[in-house]
């Protein structure tokens, strides 16, 4: 009897971390214990529970969003990102000459001239057409003492839109971005229960123009100041682009496991050059990871995190000469992080891939059939993680194993 209680006991113990994700511990999350600490196993309830605004938080703002980019307020004070309404359309601007808005790093545009320059859009990455892969936008700003209403306007490029995540002080107030259907013009006002001033960060879909930040009159936005420390850059597939939408299991390029591990990893800057459908290999000449090698190099990442792709296939095949001249073409980047290849099966992509990493002298996350089974949460099946892990398309991942994957790699990394 006493054996039986032991070997339960283990088997509890390896399985608490699956249930510990949804054990709120809600005096650390508000009195903030977590916040620069390592996440403890049996305290980890989604991957950003440090930095999570608690629904209990007396900061915590009332968000509606209504149709209409129109304001809702009386002679507000307007800040419109730099390139919206000049009259041209803009293609290639980097975003960082805003006056009041930090933008993140990235590639944005305006839209046909005088009709459409009203919002900022993130542009195509380079060999994402395919798949309309848009550089997302970080807008990010800070709010006059007095404030307590922001309203943002939008423009999107269809009527299926993605809303953004808000981040209030470094604290995300949900970790996933709900869709709605609606007219392209639409705003988000942020209404706060006492006026401060507030540091707020918007995580945006490029695809959803950017058209306006208004607040009271007399009031003000002013920019951060101060450098970027801390840029993670991610290169990947779908896997860190994003499939499916959080709040049907899926994930969006801002809800995938990439921006999760780039804010347990202290990021104050993210660049996400995923395109779904790709690999090491996979692409070709045209959007290969390799594509969007310079590209990142450009933007000074101080780390460049890979994901393995299952594009690539179950077998070795040229995978290590395309990783090599994948990490040749990022030597100037000081520290690439490589996660194999995540889903079991493709253990010989994996491996060929952990050979290159290894002799490129850069670092290796083994991630070895961390998804595995033949179900999926549309249809479990009982024998891998995939009941859980695998979204109901039966090939990406859900939002759950997203929070499970930046976790699983932060732990390794420390």
């Amino acid at each position: 009897m006493k054996r039986f209680l032991l070997i339960l006991l283990s088997v509890l113990a390896w399985a608490a971390p699956a249930v510990a994700q949804v054990n709120i511990n809600a005096s650390q999350i508000t009195s903030g214990t977590l916040s620069s600490a390592r996440l403890p196993a049996r305290d980890d309830i989604i991957d950003a529970a440090a930095t999570l605004l608690p629904a209990e938080s007396s900061d915590r703002p009332t968000i509606t969003v209504v149709d209409g980019e129109g304001t809702a307020l009386s002679s507000p004070v307007v800040y419109r990102p730099y390139i919206c309404n000049t009259g041209v359309a803009i293609s290639n601007s980097d975003g960082q000459g805003d006056s009041n808005i930090r933008f993140g790093a990235g590639t944005y545009n305006t839209s046909n001239g005088a009709n459409g320059d009203l919002g900022m859009y993130g542009s195509i990455k380079p060999g994402g057409d395919a798949q309309f892969a848009r550089w997302p936008i970080f807008a990010e700003f800070i709010t006059s003492s007095a404030n307590t209403t922001v309203e943002v306007g939008f423009y999107s490029l269809t009527t299926s839109q993605d809303t953004p995540l808000i981040e209030v002080g470094g604290r995300l107030v949900s970790d996933i971005a709900p869709r709605r259907s609606g007219t392209n013009g639409w705003k988000m006002t942020l209404t706060f229960p006492t006026a401060s001033a507030r540091r707020i960060k918007l995580h945006l879909s490029g695809g959803v123009g950017l058209t306006a930040i208004r607040v009271p009159t007399g009031q003000s936005i002013t920019k951060p100041s101060g450098t970027i420390v801390r840029r993670i850059a991610f290169a990947g597939d779908s896997y860190c682009n994003g499939s499916g939408d959080g709040t049907i299991g899926g994930a969006l390029d801002r809800e995938t496991f990439a921006p999760r591990l780039a804010r347990l990893l202290g990021a104050d800057d993210v660049l996400l050059a995923g395109i779904g459908g790709t690999g090491f290999v996979t692409g070709g000449a045209t959007n290969k990871y390799a594509t969007r090698a310079s590209y990142i190099v450009g933007k000074s990442p101080h780390i460049l995190i890979v994901n393995g792709s299952i594009n690539d296939g179950t077998a070795a095949g040229t995978i290590g000469t395309e990783a090599a001249a994948f990490f040749s073409a990022t030597s100037a980047i000081p520290r690439v992080i490589v996660i194999g290849t995540m889903v079991a099966g493709y253990e010989a992509n994996h491996d060929a891939l952990k050979a290159a990493t290894l002799a490129a002298g850069r670092e290796f996350i083994d991630m070895k059939a961390f998804i595995s089974g033949t179900g999926s949460i549309l249809t479990p099946k009982g024998d891998g993680t995939g009941d859980f892990y695998r979204w109901s398309d039966g090939v990406h991942p859900t939002t759950e194993a997203h929070r499970a994957i930046a976790r699983a790699v932060y732990r390794k990394l420390n």
